[in-house]
């Protein structure tokens, strides 16, 4: 993937002030019940907290490769290119992954306090890419591009840093604010009936869902829609395998699955086409393993289909737990707790014949 500029897609204010609008959202779809949880409003705090990316560089992993260098804009070699035929000769191509913790959407926000010259790269999934190109391969030169680039990463997520606490303090905030509204008004509604006479009518509290299996049931149906893909799959890094034999059996059964390592490809900016997936999709499979529940970056994934299933009263999220148990992902996920998953056994074909009669 080309690297792009960091830290320049939309600024700070937007980006808080959009997650604080969505966790206002969030409050307004909670039922009664959840509404008087006293832990309702932890839950979507931890749904919508902004958490600036804290980078694991003792861990960081890289690649060479074989490529064409384009050195048309190089002045240095200027005399070897007339600008008559090809610009490109053959060189290193070297990439730099360094994992990180928290939400990588940062590294497409521009702090409220910046300088003109952002670093490049880009995200895939848990990692932040570095890249470079070099004709003549020098081991001091690709310390240094390389060190003065994470020096420009950290500076940048410093600025973050600076704001990301009186953002989240905002956050919380407005989460208490929205549910001390809400709550007003249906006490004063109560109150109206209780003066009239009138005894309220109870909510049944749905029963906590144990664990249990994906069945074809009556309310987990899809109404016609346009979308592209019957399914897409949010995993982490260390489930890849796993994704990718499960797309393969549900391809073979005649499904259209969105994942990212089939739809994402060179030029393509990772964020804008994770959101398209999402939205072009049906359902969402969540392969939740222990290395998941670690991840912050499967968190938009997750809001993004926990939102639409509230918002159109179907259950359009099935999670797929690897070792771990319903109550484990329910506790890690608490708006999640009452949709149904399955225990992965092993049989990846098996799984897939599952998901296909739970969707059909």
């Amino acid at each position: 993937m080309r690297p792009e500029s960091l830290f320049r897609r939309t600024d700070f204010f937007e980006f808080s002030a959009s997650r604080k609008s969505s966790a206002i959202h969030a409050v307004g779809l909670l039922d009664a019940n959840q509404l008087r949880d006293a832990a309702a409003a932890q839950q979507i705090f931890n749904a919508y907290e902004i958490v600036v990316p804290i980078l694991d560089v003792d861990n960081k992993r890289g690649e060479s490769r074989e490529i064409l260098v384009d050195i048309s804009h190089d002045p240095r070699r200027m005399f070897f290119h007339s600008g008559i035929g090809s610009s490109r000769i053959p060189g290193t191509g070297i990439t730099i992954e360094i994992p990180f913790a928290g939400d990588a959407e940062l590294f497409q926000v521009r702090p409220n306090t910046f300088d003109a010259s952002p670093p490049r790269g880009h995200t895939s999934h848990d990692s932040l890419v570095f890249s470079a190109e070099m004709v003549e391969f020098s081991d001091a030169e690709l310390e240094r591009s390389f060190q003065s680039w994470l020096d420009s990463v950290t500076k940048y997520l410093s600025w973050h840093r600076q704001y990301a606490d009186s953002a989240n303090a905002e956050i919380r905030q407005a989460i208490n604010a929205a549910i001390a509204g809400r709550s007003a008004r249906l006490d004063s509604a109560s109150g109206v009936l209780s003066r009239l006479g009138i005894k309220p009518k109870t909510i049944a509290q749905e029963p906590r869902v144990e664990q249990a299996t994906l069945k074809p049931n009556a309310t987990l149906h899809i109404s016609p829609t346009q979308s592209r893909f019957h399914l897409f799959i949010s995993y982490a890094s260390e489930n890849r395998d796993l994704a990718k034999d499960l797309v393969s059996c549900l391809t073979g059964k005649g499904l259209k699955v969105w994942w990212d390592k089939g739809q994402i490809t060179l030029g393509d900016k990772l964020s804008q086409k994770i959101d398209a997936g999402l939205r072009e999709s049906k359902f969402g499979i969540v392969i939740v393993s222990r290395s998941f529940l670690n991840k912050k970056w499967t968190d938009a994934e997750i809001r993004s289909l926990a939102n639409r299933a509230m918002e159109s009263g179907k259950k359009v999220i099935l999670p797929v737990l690897v070792d771990l148990s319903h109550d484990e992902f329910a506790d890690a996920y608490p708006l999640l707790a009452d949709i149904v998953s399955t225990n992965f056994s092993g049989d990846v074909d098996s799984l897939a014949t599952e998901i296909v009669d739970a969707i059909r």
